[in-house]
């Protein structure tokens, strides 16, 4: 996931895609999680046994602990199980639902911008789009001068004959274009 994610052309729609995919794997993983911890833990157990001659061990158990996880557990295995790998995938399943799936409900309107969606019929959908200009440099445009230009983008963009975001906004004219060539730029995470 995290070498897809790196691709200088991934689409944020495809992103959201595979996030989903991998999310739903680690949700039934968290559900079943005895048999593949337990795999894990055996090779853990080995490794530590072949490089530095040790067993496992978890550590001393208090009555009354405030600086780390205290479950009552019976086995090392339960212990690391509760303290480490289950957090670790509820760490995992809550950042990709944060980072990528959170963003869900802006792909439309920032698909309306690559050449194979463009759609005057649409263009209302470019107001959710307008909170991206409040805190940057840019001026805020208003809804009518937003929709304006992209009549005009619409009626250019197809001629690309691309939906590769690198090369849209390579063929994207900074001073016609400012403000759609804005939003090709903007990160989706607000």
């Amino acid at each position: 996931m995290s070498v897809l994610l790196q691709e200088k052309s991934l689409d944020l729609s495809s992103a959201i895609a595979n996030a989903k995919t991998v999310i739903e794997i680690f949700k039934e993983l968290r559900q079943n999680v005895d048999e593949p911890f337990h795999n894990i833990y055996l090779a853990a157990s080995a490794l530590a046994n072949a490089m530095f001659s040790m067993e496992l061990e978890k550590p001393r158990i208090t009555t009354r602990q405030r600086g780390r996880a205290n479950p009552e557990t019976d086995t090392v295995e339960d212990y690391y199980r509760v303290t480490i790998f289950i957090p670790c995938l509820d760490g995992l399943i809550q950042n990709l639902t944060d980072r990528l799936v959170s963003s869900e409900d802006f792909v439309p309107a920032f698909q309306l911008l690559l050449p194979r969606f463009t759609s005057m019929s649409k263009a209302s959908e470019l107001e959710s789009l307008l909170v991206y200009f409040d805190d940057e440099d840019v001026e805020s445009p208003s809804l009518a001068s937003l929709t304006a230009e992209y009549e005009l983008w619409s009626k250019m963009a197809p001629t690309l004959n691309s939906n590769d975001v690198l090369e849209v906004l390579a063929n994207c004219d900074g001073t016609y274009f400012r403000n759609i060539r804005f939003l090709l730029t903007v990160p989706p995470y607000r």
